[in-house]
């Protein structure tokens, strides 16, 4: 990779952040126990805010699933951005998030394309962007251990979405719960 003899750090930092950032695609996961904020925050259905479907795995599941995939796992680190010290490895500004967010918990899923990034940061006038999602043969039957319907989910809902689940891998059809939230999952004056 050929870079400029000589560049303002803040601006070579900058550009070569914007393009990995450019070369990288993301899948974000949430770990620890469910937030309904989280439901509302993330999913919507025909409009309807919280509605949705969450996959449950472990950490170790999820990493050997797509471990064939060269993909990157880890945990966000929550911090104030001007304590500490600076970011010093490529991913830290995708692995980092200021510590208002904590409450995401989240952990990342990154795939990074090298051959895009290069041709972004030596100024190919060819570099087209990436697409804007990456399909995987992901093995979701051998990685999720629950599939969890959405605290707002009512009988219309959870029909749909276990039949569409049961049409995609018939094996999933018993990892289809409620969620904790949904005041539906437990009997009457519990």
């Amino acid at each position: 990779m050929s870079l400029p003899e000589w560049e303002d750090p803040w601006v070579k930092i900058t550009r070569l952040r914007r393009a990995k950032t450019r070369s990288t695609h993301a899948c974000c996961w949430a770990a620890g126990d469910e937030s309904e904020a989280l439901w509302r925050l993330y999913c919507t259905d025909d409009g309807q805010r919280g509605l949705g479907v969450a996959l449950r795995t472990t950490l170790a599941q999820l990493e050997a699933s797509v471990a064939p995939h060269d993909l990157y796992v880890s945990p966000v680190t929550y911090r104030h951005y001007h304590e500490g010290p600076a970011f010093n490895d490529e991913l830290d500004s995708f692995m980092h998030k200021r510590k208002g967010f904590f409450c995401e918990n989240e952990v990342r899923l990154l795939k990074v394309d090298d051959a895009h990034f290069g041709a972004l940061i030596n100024e190919s006038p060819t570099t087209d962007e990436l697409p804007k999602h990456l399909f995987l043969n992901w093995p979701a039957a051998d990685a999720i251990m629950e599939i969890v319907l959405s605290p707002y989910a009512e009988e219309p809902f959870e029909q749909r979405a276990r039949a569409a689940i049961e049409a995609v891998d018939a094996s999933l059809r018993d990892r289809v719960i409620l969620s904790d939230l949904n005041p539906r999952r437990y009997a009457p004056g519990f």
